[in-house]
Formats: C-alpha cells, structure tokens, sequence
C-alpha cells in the first residue's frame, strides 16, 4: 500500500546512522517509533542537499528540517508539538540537544568531516557516552570505515561494529558490515554487505543487501521528482525485505522554502 509517511519524534537520529534510534526510543519522554521502512530513516538523512535551502518541510507529517546558509541543518523542528531541537555549532563541535538529558555531539576534523559522534545522556548531573561511532576517510573526502562502540553490545546477539567501504566505480559504493552474531558464533565476522547506486546528482537509486551466507536481506529502489534547483520534492521508495518478506512502498514529499539571494550572498 501506498501512503505519504507520518514521520514521528523518534526520527530524531544521527545523521550518518540509525543505530541511535534504539536509544532514542526507549526515552520515556519519545514518540513510538516509525511504522516504515528502514530506508527512510537515509532518505530524511544521508543525501544533500543543493545551498540556498531554508526549510524542508516534510508533507503530511510533523517535521521540518532547517538549514544555515552553508547548507548545514541547524534546527529540527515538530510544530504540531511545539518541539525544537537546536544544532550548536562551537569550532570543530557540534551539539544536537535533544532533550534537557539527551544530546549528540559531532567531532569535526580539519576538513570539517565528522570525524567521531557521540551520543550522550544525562545522570547525576554528568554527561555520558551511550554509544559513539568513529569515521576515516580517503583522499577524496569519502567515508572509508565506520567503527561502532556501544556498552549495550555485550549483551545483543547481534550487533555491527564495524564498516568498510568501497568505490569500485563512480556513484557506486559497497559497504562491508563487520561484527558478532551469537548464532553463527561469530564474534567480528562479515554480517552483511551492502551495494549502493546513486544517480548523477549524487542520490541513491537502488541500495542491495546481503547478509553473511551471500543471500539477499532487502532490495530498495528510489524514484525522484526534483524542483528546478535540483532538491528532489518527492521521493516513492519500493523495498522488498526478505527476513520478513514484506513488499513496502512508502512515498515522501518535501515542501522546500528557499534563502532570497540577498540572505546569503548566493550567486
């Protein structure tokens, strides 16, 4: 079944991963979780977006994205519940509050790359890591390994704590996903492996996934509308997850508000 996403507060994730929205929804203080798909969670996150954005405002839910002028977000936004997380940007830091006892930081390097993120709660008084994610990249700029380091690890049967990627050819990315499974018995073996494709402009269209025995997960395809400066304003996204076999279609639109030129000096 078609339908235009209801997106709710537990959206509210890193965003280079959804491993946090474990955390995040177990806060007594959150909104269940999202009834969809598990690529929507990249469609709201991973891709770019071209300057001169302001506001994405996601139709038909409760969410709205906004956007400084150099194209990085810096407020996050539910209306319909009067809810505002504001991102905080000091030097190489950048802090995602989201609650009086939760927030997510951003470590930058030089290139201004996240180089580490951590996602914090509060006890005591005192800020704790929850669960943090380091990042290397290639010469290009390019994400080349993901490592995963959460105290809850010991205790999951399965759980992916580390990534490589790879760029055989332009706009096509394999990442190799490392990490235990308790019924194979593997403590940091290849768990899945993860073929992207994207299109000219650099968002996906198909993502494959494998799991350890070479046998397909989940196979998710992309169909874009874009606006005369290149933002998509819809997406329809078809995902087939075989562990579950279950066949969704999940269509997301965007309102998009763009800066005056005058706002931010654009050419």
């Amino acid at each position: 079944m078609e339908f235009i996403l209801n997106i709710k507060t537990s959206v509210i994730i890193l965003l280079f991963s959804c491993a946090f929205i474990f955390y995040s929804c177990s806060n007594e203080n959150q909104k269940p979780e999202i009834n969809s798909s598990n690529m929507i969670y990249e469609m709201l996150f991973d891709g770019s977006i071209r300057k001169g954005v302001k506001d994405l405002d996601f139709v038909g839910s409760d969410l709205v994205l906004s956007f400084n002028c150099d194209g990085n977000m810096n407020q996050m936004a539910f209306p319909n519940d009067n809810i505002i997380y504001n991102y905080q940007y000091d030097g190489d830091t950048i802090i995602n509050q989201l609650s009086k006892d939760q927030r997510t930081l951003y470590l930058l390097n030089t290139e201004q790359k996240v180089k580490e993120s951590q996602s914090q709660i509060k006890r005591e008084n005192e800020w704790k890591i929850n669960y943090t994610e380091y990042w290397t990249y290639d010469e290009k700029g390019r994400p080349l390994e993901k490592q995963i380091n959460s105290p809850a690890a010991a205790k999951e049967q399965y759980f992916i704590s580390r990534e490589f990627y790879e760029y055989p050819r332009e706009r096509k990315v394999v990442i190799h996903k490392y990490g235990k499974d308790a019924g194979s018995g593997k403590k940091n073996g290849l768990l899945r492996t993860e073929t992207r494709f994207a299109n000219t402009v650099g968002d996906w269209t198909s993502i494959e996934e494998l799991d350890e025995d070479g046998i397909p997960f989940r196979n998710s395809s992309f169909h874009y509308t874009y606006d005369n400066n290149g933002n998509w304003t819809e997406v329809i996204l078809h995902e087939k997850n075989n562990y579950i076999n279950k066949n969704t279609i999940d269509t997301i639109q965007r309102k998009i508000t763009y800066y005056k030129k005058s706002d931010c000096n654009l050419n």
